[in-house]
């Protein structure tokens, strides 16, 4: 049974002055912190390409059925690793926590690269099966990282903009996947436009060990003993009985109301978010070939190993900005406002494509400037906020549970995204006339729903988000203690 909150606080200076001697948040750190949150971006962008290279190995082509439940269960892990290890980091302890996501992201990846070969084609399905299994694992991995990366610095440093460096790591992981595939696809070349692909698929799922590895040592040594449990209050004791300081300089209690308005900001504008950035992940592939870019039918293997890399990369060179003009910004503007502009942006710039497709499309360049503003503004957006937002909104007893939970909602958008809008982008590309003009129509849709869920989510937030949130979080740091990272 947890103790009153007014007689526990631990009152801390915040003054911006001193602010320096509690921070021990360096580069290195939120390298160690947002390694395996990397890793579920570098994942998210291989596996439509490892499962393209497969049904040219002996394994041969898995049905379409089992592709879908393959990126399903990777999702579906993620969505239980961010509930359960946010759980655990609040209730055990974050250490024990942060090292566990580490070892099953490790455990994932070596498990989903070693699928023994195969030589015919029931034995080729079970390989696909077990894919779909270890990708599970991962993704169980993966999705603890989410609220275990966020909480740890959030609580390692006064300065919430540390939080956003350590998103960024989201960044690398989106240009790591295709150049680790460019990588494997040179290193495997065989000559007369051959490559080695059963090499290639099992090098890039395996490469997702290697960051796991190498963090193991830094980060056990990085992380302070778990909190002992006189330290922690129940969930719903938590966000009947949060006290902050409120305009007047008194500490009060926040009402339970408003701390459910601000799970369901939170939340729901990462739900909203992840229908439209996993969406225009599935329309990038179409984009591409409505304006011509797009490999050749008898293009060899390692050309279109390469041009499916040279398409990732394109993707991620759009959105890369965004994370650059967050981080410059954030002090100046702010997150409700940064959250705001980009779900209305996003609703803007989907609105233009869906609406001005034929007129775009004439230009390459002009199409390309459109379509890689979506990225932008998701990045310079809600992608950079709802990471953030759920460690300034609730406190330390309650903040990783609230921040998986958060995430978990947006990885259900996702499954949204990946799987609602693909059925529509698939039920015209399939379509029996099979022209341009089908493809073009789905396109249409597509992106027309992405827009209505920008606007959508700039109402959530205008509803539910706090437009001083970077004070209520500074509130914090007078009633919870930073933890200085080891640095013997």
């Amino acid at each position: 049974m947890g103790t009153d909150e007014s007689t526990r606080l631990v009152v801390q200076n915040t003054d911006d002055n001193d602010a320096p001697e509690q921070d021990s948040f360096n580069v290195g750190k939120f390298v160690i912190t947002g390694g395996g949150f990397m890793l579920d971006q570098y994942n998210l962008f291989i596996i439509s390409p490892v499962l393209d290279t497969m049904k040219n190995t002996s394994i041969g082509d898995a049905e379409d059925s089992q592709k879908l439940v393959i990126k399903g269960l990777s999702i579906c892990g993620a969505i239980f690793g961010q509930l359960i290890f946010g759980t655990v980091a609040d209730v055990v302890g974050r250490k024990t926590a942060f090292m566990t996501t580490l070892s099953f992201v490790v455990l994932g990846s070596i498990l989903s690269g070693s699928i023994p070969a195969c030589t015919d084609a029931v034995s080729g399905h079970t390989a696909y099966w077990l894919l779909g299994v270890f990708q599970f694992l991962l993704g169980f991995g993966v999705g603890g990282e989410y609220p275990l990366s966020a909480s740890v610095s959030r609580e390692s440093s006064p300065d919430f903009k540390k939080i956003g460096y350590t998103f960024c790591m989201q960044g690398v992981g989106f240009i790591l996947g295709p150049v680790v595939f460019l990588l494997l696809a040179e290193v495997f070349f065989t000559g007369s436009g051959s490559t080695d692909q059963m090499a290639i698929w099992r090098g890039a799922l395996l490469f997702s060990a290697v960051p796991g590895l190498m963090l193991v040592y830094p980060r056990a040594k990085m992380l302070p003993p778990n909190a002992p449990p006189s330290d922690q209050v129940g969930f719903f004791e938590a966000m009947r009985s949060h006290q902050e300081i409120n305009e007047d300089g008194v500490m009060a209690t926040v009402p339970s109301s408003v701390m459910w308005r601000r799970l369901l900001g939170t939340a729901g504008s990462w739900f909203l978010f992840d229908i439209s950035f996993y969406g225009n992940a599935i329309l990038a592939s179409d984009a591409f070939s409505l304006i011509g870019i797009k490999a050749a039918k008898t293009a060899t293997p390692h050309h279109k190993v390469t041009d499916t890399s040279l398409h990732m990369l394109i993707v991620a060179g759009l959105g890369l900005p965004g994370y650059i003009v967050s981080l410059a910004t954030v002090n100046k503007l702010g997150l409700w406002k940064i959250q705001m502009l980009g779900f209305i942006m996003m609703g803007f710039t989907f609105f233009l494509l869906a609406v001005l497709y034929h007129e775009l499309k004439e230009s390459t360049a002009a199409f390309l400037i459109v379509y890689g503003l979506t990225f932008f503004f998701s990045n310079f957006g809600p992608n950079y906020t709802t990471y953030i937002l759920p460690t300034l909104l609730f406190p330390k007893d309650i903040r990783a549970r609230c921040h998986g939970f958060s995430a978990a909602m947006g990885k259900t958008g996702a499954a949204v995204g990946v799987y609602g809008l693909a059925l529509i982008i698939n039920h015209y590309d399939d379509s029996s006339s099979g022209s341009d003009s089908d493809a073009e129509t789905g396109f249409h849709i597509v992106s027309g729903l992405c827009a209505g869920v920008g606007v959508v989510g700039a109402v959530l937030t205008w509803l539910c988000i706090p437009r001083n949130a970077e004070q209520i979080g500074k509130s914090m740091n007078t009633t919870e203690t930073t933890y200085v990272a080891n640095d013997e």
